[in-house]
């Protein structure tokens, strides 16, 4: 049974105390913060399941407390924000968040959300390597001579389609089509298109470019 323990960062106390009392009447076990210090001091005592941040908090921002976060942990992160450009969201995605909501939003929204994460399939067992990558699918830690690399919950989603078709052009549509689950059900957009081409060059750099080769106009693919 997973971990049904959320973080909510937001400085904003109406937006940070409605957000935790829906979660709490959903059944999750809820801690708050109102700052990035005070949340990263909380994620290094305990263990979330989700941890939902405000983009916009007083202080270090939530950007700068995705950059921290991801240094050590995988925690999947949903990013809320009154901001309606796509820009601030792509900024948050590049920066390790895996979903986002906007202000104002309906709380049942957050729960779907929230909830979409924590239905995601975990990954098949086995340990792969590729190059000198080694992925350990059962405990999901990837490691490059024997510096652990970490990757968001989502990158790792990707990570494990690439590598079931291992030797095949996984098409973009089906990449296309994972995005769009992971945001609880939402239709496939020209955003989520875009989205695909964020988080592969996001798995490039961590990864190494050598790893996922790009087929132009159709998919991408980890050669065999």
């Amino acid at each position: 049974m997973p971990d049904r323990s959320i973080l909510v960062v937001d400085d904003e106390d109406s937006s940070r105390v409605g957000m935790g009392q829906s979660l709490r009447l959903a059944g999750y076990r809820v801690e708050e913060a109102v700052d990035g210090p005070g949340g990263l001091a909380l994620v290094r005592a305990h263990t979330y399941a989700v941890i939902v941040l405000d983009l916009h908090l007083g202080g270090q921002n939530g950007l700068e407390f995705l950059r921290e976060l991801r240094l050590t942990h995988n925690t999947p992160v949903v990013m809320v924000t009154s901001d309606q450009l796509l820009g601030p969201r792509l900024e948050g995605l590049e920066n390790g968040a895996d979903d986002w909501l906007i202000k104002p939003f309906a709380h049942r929204e957050l729960l779907a959300r929230v909830a979409a994460i924590l239905r995601r399939v975990p990954f098949v067992s086995g340990v792969v390597r590729l190059g000198d990558l080694q992925i350990d699918l059962d405990s999901q830690v990837i490691t490059r001579q024997g510096i652990t690399i970490v990757l968001t919950p989502r990158e790792l989603d990707l990570l494990q389609l690439l590598l079931e078709n291992r030797g095949r052009v996984v098409l973009r549509d089906l990449l296309e089509k994972k995005m769009s689950q992971a945001k609880a059900g939402s239709p496939v957009s020209s955003n989520v298109s875009n989205l695909v081409d964020v988080y592969m060059l996001r798995l490039r750099k961590k990864l190494g470019k050598e790893i996922i080769s790009t087929r132009h106009g159709i998919g991408f693919i980890i050669e065999a």
